[in-house]
């Protein structure tokens, strides 16, 4: 699991040791998402928290920008909506967000968005391991070991 507070360019990710019942796999394409959308459209601090309680692991992917524009915010999650058109970014076919909830959704969980205090936050929430006992296909979430042999 990843340690306590490990800095990856502008990104400060805190957290560590939970384990969900998800599939690492999607799980790693929703935190990739969520991650270049922030580093792409978000301000310069960009935070990844991980944390849970009461059978529910959250992780927080959060940043400083703008956020998304207040009437936009009951769609971001359909279909090919984007809310960010910035010059020099080559645009988006708007399926990201789309597909990184449904797939949060396929697994027990929930992707929403807030905008709160001058932060923008993309919480991912998924059932922790030890809501399902007996499970043989908890994965821990952000472990850096199992990400790196999987590149192998």
């Amino acid at each position: 699991a990843v340690g306590r507070h490990a800095d990856v360019g502008n990104v400060a990710v805190t957290g560590g040791g939970a384990t969900a019942v998800c599939d690492a796999a999607r799980v790693r394409q929703i935190i990739r998402n969520l991650v270049t959308n922030a580093l792409r459209y978000g301000g310069d601090d960009v935070e990844v928290r991980l944390g849970g309680e009461d059978g529910i692991i959250s992780l927080v992917v959060a940043d400083n920008g703008a956020g998304v524009p207040e009437d936009e915010r009951g769609q971001i999650f359909e279909a090919y909506h984007r809310s960010h058109d910035q010059k020099g970014l080559t645009a988006s076919v708007g399926l990201g967000l789309t597909v990184a909830r449904t797939l949060s959704l396929l697994m027990g969980g929930d992707l929403t968005y807030r905008y709160d205090g001058g932060w923008s936050e993309f919480r991912l929430t998924l059932p922790a391991a030890e809501t399902r006992p007996g499970l043989e296909e908890a994965s821990p979430l952000l472990s850096a070991p199992d990400a790196a042999a999987r590149r192998r």
